[in-house]
This record gives C-alpha cells, sequence and structure tokens, in this order.
C-alpha cells in the first residue's frame, strides 16, 4: 500500500490490518517528503477525525518529535523540520510549508466547500461511507501547476455501508465485461484530452487488507479473537475475511449470485409464451432505469416463475428518449398502436411520473403518446414500500421446484450488482438506506408489486383530475392470471 503508485489506491477488507494508521503514515510521509505538499484527510464527519484518526496521526508525529535534531528531515538552511497542530483549524502545519488538514463531508452540500481547492494527496478513510458523488467531486481537486509534483488518491475501507457498490465496481469487481482486475496490479484506463487531443492515462489498484497484515502480533491475535466470536455470519466475514460480496447490514442476505443469476432463460422458455412486464423508475440526473420482466407459464410442479431479462440504465435521457426507446423494442406500430415484436401487458410508473414539472406534459403522458400502455403503482405510502422491500425477500425465496421465484439475467448487470448490496438504514431499520443506489431495486419492485396484486397497488380511486386526462387509461387493469402457488407466496 506504502508503495503503490498508481493514481487511485484502496486498501480494503478485514478489520485489524491497521488501514488508519496506514493512512496516517502516508500522510506525514508526503508532507516531510514533499515541501509545500497539500494533504486533504477525510472522514465522514469532524466528529469520526477527531476520535479515530486524530489520535493515530499525533501518535506517529509524537514518534517523530521525539527523535533527535540531528534525525530529523531538515529544511534547506540546516534547520530540522518541525509540525505544530491548530486545532481551531483541524490542521497539521509542517515547517517546509506542507500541511496535512483535517476535511469532513457530512452532507452532499458540504462537497461545495472545497470547489476551489488544490489537492496534493487526497486520503479517504472508511471510503464507503462516502457516495460516488462526493468521491467523483473531490478526485477533480487533485490537481497542481507544479510540473513533478506527485498526485494521488488513497483510500481504506471495510466492506457494507452506502458507497460499498461504487468502491467494489471501481476497484474490486467491474460491472464491465471488458475490465479485468488484478489486485494488487495497476489497471489502466485510457482518456484522451478534448483540447489537444492527447491521450493519457490514469491509474488504479485495490490492494486487500487482512488482519495478517498487521505487524503487531498482539493486535493480530485479539483481533482474531474478537472478529471469530461474531455471531453475525454477514458481519463475521465481512470483518475477519474482508469479503466483499457480504457485509453487515446487508438487506439481502439471500441473495446467491449462482442461485438468482443465470446467463439466460431456460431451456425451451420464449418471451412470447410469457406476459411482460415493464418496471420504471424515473430519473434524470440520477439514473432512470427501466427493467423487463417476463412472466412465465405455470410449470409442471405449478409454480409461475419471473425473469429479469432486460434493464436499460441511463443518466441524462428526456422522457421522449425513454418513450422512443421503449417503443422501438417493442415494435409499436406508429399507425395503429400495435406492439409487433415484444407487447407488453403494462409499463409499472411511479408516482413521479404523473407530476406537471414547470407546465411541461407529465412522464406518462409522453409514454402515453408512443402507445406504451402503463398503469401508475401505489409508491408513495409507507406501507407500499415496506411491502416492496417484503415482496423482494419472498421472490428470492425457494419455489416448491428448487429455484428461486425470481431470477435475473446476467445482462442485467446493474441490477445485480446494486440489489444485493443494499443496506439498511442506520435510522430506519426496517427500511433500505435512501442515501444507498436503489433505483434498479425500485424498478423491479414497481413491478413485482402490481405483477403479484393488481387489484391492490394499482391507483385508481383517488386519481386526480390531471391523471383521468391523460391520453392513455392509466386505470385499467393489468392482466393477471394468478396460479395456486403464486397465491403462496403473495401471501
Amino acid at each position: 500500500f506504502h508503495r503503490a503508485n498508481a493514481f487511485e489506491v484502496f486498501y480494503g477488507g478485514s478489520a485489524g490490518p491497521g488501514k488508519s494508521t496506514a493512512l496516517c503514515g502516508d500522510a506525514i510521509s508526503a508532507a516531510i517528503r514533499y515541501p509545500g505538499h497539500r494533504v486533504f484527510f477525510f472522514r465522514k464527519s469532524l466528529v469520526t477525525l477527531r476520535q479515530g484518526t486524530l489520535p493515530a496521526l499525533m501518535q506517529q508525529l509524537s514518534a517523530y518529535n521525539n527523535v533527535p535534531d540531528n534525525q530529523k528531515a531538515t529544511l534547506p538552511d540546516g534547520r530540522p523540520l518541525t509540525v505544530k497542530y491548530n486545532g481551531a483549524n483541524s490542521v497539521f502545519n509542517f515547517s517546509n510549508g506542507s500541511f496535512i488538514q483535517f476535511a469532513y463531508l457530512r452532507t452532499l452540500a458540504d462537497i461545495y466547500n472545497y470547489s476551489s481547492i488544490e489537492m496534493h494527496l487526497l486520503l479517504f478513510d472508511e471510503l464507503t461511507q462516502f457516495t460516488e458523488e462526493e468521491y467523483n467531486f473531490l478526485k477533480t481537486r487533485v490537481r497542481s501547476g507544479d510540473v513533478g509534483r506527485p498526485l494521488q488518491i488513497k483510500s481504506a475501507s471495510n466492506p457494507g455501508d452506502i458507497g460499498h457498490n461504487f468502491v467494489k465496481e471501481r476497484f474490486i469487481e467491474s460491472l464491465d465485461p471488458n475490465i479485468n482486475y488484478t489486485w494488487g496490479e495497476n489497471f489502466e484506463e485510457h482518456f484522451t484530452d478534448d483540447d489537444t487531443g492527447e491521450t493519457y492515462t490514469r491509474t488504479r489498484v485495490f490492494i486487500p487488507a487482512y488482519v495478517d497484515d498487521n505487524p503487531n502480533e498482539q493486535i493480530r491475535r485479539e483481533y482474531k479473537r474478537n472478529l471469530n466470536a461474531i455471531k453475525d455470519p454477514q458481519l463475521r466475514l465481512a470483518l475477519l475475511k474482508g469479503d466483499w460480496n457480504t457485509f453487515m447490514g446487508r438487506v439481502y442476505t439471500e441473495w446467491e449470485k449462482d442461485k438468482h443469476v443465470i446467463p439466460g432463460l431456460p431451456p425451451g422458455l420464449k418471451l412470447s409464451d410469457c406476459a411482460l412486464f415493464i418496471g420504471f423508475d424515473w430519473g434524470y440526473h440520477d439514473p432512470a432505469v427501466a427493467t423487463w420482466m417476463a412472466y412465465a407459464p405455470e410449470n409442471e410442479r405449478g409454480v409461475r416463475h419471473l425473469y429479469a431479462y432486460r434493464e436499460i440504465h441511463y443518466t441524462g435521457k428526456t422522457p421522449q428518449w425513454w418513450a422512443k426507446k421503449l417503443a422501438s423494442i417493442m415494435g409499436i406500430d406508429p399507425l395503429t398502436g400495435e406492439a409487433k415484436k415484444e407487447p407488453i401487458e403494462n409499463m409499472i410508473l411511479p408516482h413521479d411520473c404523473f407530476s406537471h414539472l414547470g407546465g411541461n406534459k407529465t412522464i406518462a403522458s409522453v409514454f402515453g403518446e408512443y402507445d406504451i400502455p402503463y398503469v401508475r403503482a401505489d409508491s408513495m405510502s409507507h406501507a407500499a414500500k415496506m411491502h416492496r422491500i417484503a415482496l423482494m425477500h419472498q421472490m428470492l425465496s425457494e419455489s416448491e421446484d428448487g429455484t428461486p421465484y425470481l431470477q435475473y439475467l446476467e445482462s442485467c448487470t446493474n441490477s445485480v450488482s446494486t440489489i444485493p448490496s443494499l443496506p439498511y438504514s442506520k435510522t430506519q431499520p426496517e427500511e433500505i438506506d435512501s442515501k444507498a443506489n436503489d433505483h434498479c431495486f425500485d424498478s423491479s419492485t414497481y413491478a413485482l408489486m402490481v405483477i403479484s396484486d393488481p387489484e391492490g397497488y394499482i391507483l385508481n380511486g383517488d386519481a386526480t383530475d390531471d391523471e383521468r386526462e391523460q391520453p392513455y387509461n392509466t386505470m385499467r387493469p393489468v392482466v393477471a392470471a394468478v396460479s395456486d402457488s403464486e397465491a403462496r407466496w403473495r401471501q
């Protein structure tokens, strides 16, 4: 970790190897080695910085301050390099012009406190507590006009929390099948400068962290004893083995990749045999997601299975773009409104698709203009939210034929990555953390909710006048064929 020369270095995994101590060591080494170096050390709150990081940094600096002056780093004039801490501003000032600044992001809005800051070494302790947006913004602050000055981002973390997915995807296991990481080796990503046309490379690397990395034998032994005593198997795997496929507070602990992810539809099953639905979660700056569900006929064991067989996941696309895209996939004839390629029963839309923003058409009305059949699901009520969480648990459970009721095709890469890694909220322990990447979950469960109980979760009687004036009848019922086995998991 200390020798890694990639632009982005992530040291993550089990508890106990000394991750925070390692970050403190790098901060001090860089500040001493490179005069005028600007080191920024981030945690999620100032409290965790002062209670966790500050003592570790103080301990290492005390060791430096206690050595004789003739053994310390020296300034150009021969004087020993000294360090002073300014508690009011949470900054360590080095006499060579370098500094280590403690910083925090309590909310997303705090990123703008650093919009004009130049950073040379950017450090994150517990990176998974940060969102991808926060990380990417602060990454743009790592810059310098000094030719030859080293620039780097170093982070450390255990598995889990709201940033688990983006950290795992960026450093450990990419969703892109063309990207293969080798742990401990630099991964190169190539870019082209829009102004000059020149190509350049950015590198990143994952260094697995294990409790045996800690050089203190007593600490290693105590950590192992404590971690092995953890009763929660998910937490034990995450903290003892550094397993990035599980963590404490994970909602869908029953998800198993070998069981819930399949390469294609089962042999002999065709889409034309199934009732097809699309669950949709709207977003523009946040991702919008459309998930196709195939509701298969009853099999010989009396079970009807669902297969999530296609996923479209984009940001920055208009309702018109989405309507054209979906109509094209379905093969909707603009003259007759008939879907000739892949007709669906319904597209299930959340409440925000029925809002008038700035006097414009609703998103639902745009879909209606393209003859895409849709219904409005109950996406607002607390009861519906809790039902969707429970319904996904039920659908991931094993059916009478030994396979889950719901399986995802491996081509649904975002769903396969984000749904099994959703964390519970720290303040509302029965709910999914609202800061987590839940767009694919919402898209899927809007569809599941209506497929499983169309009468209970399609809004009709409480529709507003605006909703009743939509060009397509949003109140029509979903085509539903309920088998005995299906009724059991609905209960």
